[in-house]
């Protein structure tokens, strides 16, 4: 009897995951058709969480729909040949090197890295030093004198805490009671730290201190390192070390999500070093500083056989003049060109290595190039598709700015101790409002498009393979 149970709930469970095979048929549209694996990849080329996903049949839906809107307008643009413009076939060869090189951190770093990096972990107890102070509505930086006895006031109340310390006090519940952040609640812990995510001083301080011992005199941290730790005069305790591997990561760290942050941290300094080799070659040759040249002719590196000029440099940025960051249609900046040389290296780099090992003959590699280009190729027609011959008439923002001004072209301006709201003048925001108005035609030029495309292609989902 129990030998029946068994097999019976055996063949249950074989019969519900056979309902979730990869090759099952999702979803169709005339010419083609969506597959569970196809969705999985998809999810998972889009960094979608797929557990969270398939929990609801909705946003499964969701989902497919995307997809197919994806598929059909990269067929729709190669009807009408936008794949065949030169600027399309620049950008599909950056994202095939994208592809190419993503293969071989896969492969040659994230599968193989190896890493030993001490970690310890850090109690502190911070005295924040004062740098400015507020006159009225006004902040005003302190003078070196003041900055200096804010210094010594800070210095002398670590060191009476660490006085304490030597008369036996709990080094947590001095934390409780004197630090200046967050980590006074966990009783000055911080969590587990490398070397690089403190300041220098700091990760000197701590990482020469034993296990359960504590720095004897205050340690300083000037914030001339923004973003690893504030400005101040810390005491500092480390409660553990260990040696840090691409193995022991999540056994180290309790927090998953802390784990994966440092363990994704030490496999970038993986990919850094490895990337610091490869421009050791002897035929890797970089003249960073050509990127601001006014000499189209001037190499700026050479990879082998391969020559990156200034010419090669504008016409690249000619291509992004409209997606490079921070350029905003104006002239891009010495430290961007040389900040896209950087990546253009890194990529040239990358890709010559990913051929030297045949990866471009890998099926992920086809299969991801593949799904790539056609997303680029249905981003960029539907982009042009709901740009087109869209137009804001002067009428238009007059409309727009007269029912909303009071709701959405304001600012609040300060008048003694109070803030007083104030309507900006129509000259002042046209511009605003006529890429909100420009926007809201695009959107629903692009739901009618995505509607009627569907029903032309006879898009249908089939619920009932759904999880």
């Amino acid at each position: 009897m129990k030998k029946a149970v068994c097999i019976g709930i055996m063949l249950m469970i074989a019969a519900a995951m056979g309902c979730k095979r990869e090759g099952d048929i999702l979803a169709t549209y005339q010419g083609g058709d969506i597959k569970r694996g196809d969705l999985y990849e998809w999810l998972k080329e889009r960094h979608f969480q797929k557990d969270s996903v398939v929990k609801t049949k909705k946003a499964q839906k969701e989902k497919l729909e995307r997809i197919a809107i994806e598929r059909i307008a990269a067929l729709e643009a190669k009807k009408a040949g936008f794949d065949a413009t030169d600027e399309f076939k620049a950008m599909a060869d950056m994202a095939m090197e994208h592809q190419l090189t993503k293969l071989l951190y896969q492969k040659e770093i994230r599968d193989t890295a190896k890493f030993k990096e001490p970690i310890v972990r850090i109690s502190h107890i911070y005295f924040k030093i004062r740098d400015a102070r507020v006159e009225g509505a006004k902040r005003e930086k302190l003078s070196e004198k003041d900055l200096a006895a804010e210094l010594e006031a800070a210095t002398q109340k670590a060191q009476g805490v660490i006085e304490q310390l030597k008369k036996g006090e709990k080094f947590d519940e001095l934390a409780k009671k004197h630090s200046d952040d967050f980590s006074k609640k966990n009783g000055g812990d911080i969590g587990f730290r490398i070397a690089e995510m403190l300041p220098d001083n700091y990760a000197a301080a701590a990482f020469a201190l034993k296990e359960d011992a504590y720095t004897v005199t205050p340690v300083r941290v000037y914030s001339e390192q923004p973003g690893k730790m504030p400005n101040g005069v810390y005491v500092i305790r480390v409660t553990a070390k260990k040696t840090l591997t691409e193995s022991n990561v999540e056994d180290i760290i309790d927090n998953k999500v802390e784990a994966a942050r440092l363990k994704n941290r030490l496999l970038r300094k993986s990919a850094e070093d490895y990337l610091a080799n490869l421009k050791k070659a002897p035929d890797v040759a970089v003249n960073t500083e050509k990127a601001t040249s006014k000499n189209p002719a001037d190499v700026i590196f050479k990879v082998g056989e391969v020559a990156f000029t200034v010419a090669d440099l504008n016409r690249r940025i000619a291509l992004y003049s409209k997606r490079f960051q921070g350029q905003k249609g104006g002239e891009v900046t010495e430290a961007q060109r040389r900040g896209l040389v950087d990546n253009i290296l890194r990529m040239e780099l990358l890709k010559r290595v990913a051929k030297q090992k045949g990866l471009e003959k890998d099926p992920d590699y086809i299969r991801g190039v593949a799904m790539k280009r056609d997303a680029l190729l249905a981003a960029e027609f539907m982009k042009k598709l709901s740009t087109k011959d869209v137009t804001v008439s002067a009428a238009e923002i007059q409309d727009e700015y007269a029912q909303n001004k009071d709701k959405r072209y304001y600012q609040y301006v300060k008048k003694g101790k109070d803030r007083e709201k104030v309507v900006q003048p129509l000259s002042a925001v046209k511009d605003r409002i006529e890429m909100v108005i420009k926007n809201k035609k695009m959107s629903v030029r692009m739901k009618e498009w995505t509607k009627e495309i569907l029903k032309a292609y006879k898009f249908t989902i089939d619920e009932s393979k759904l999880e």
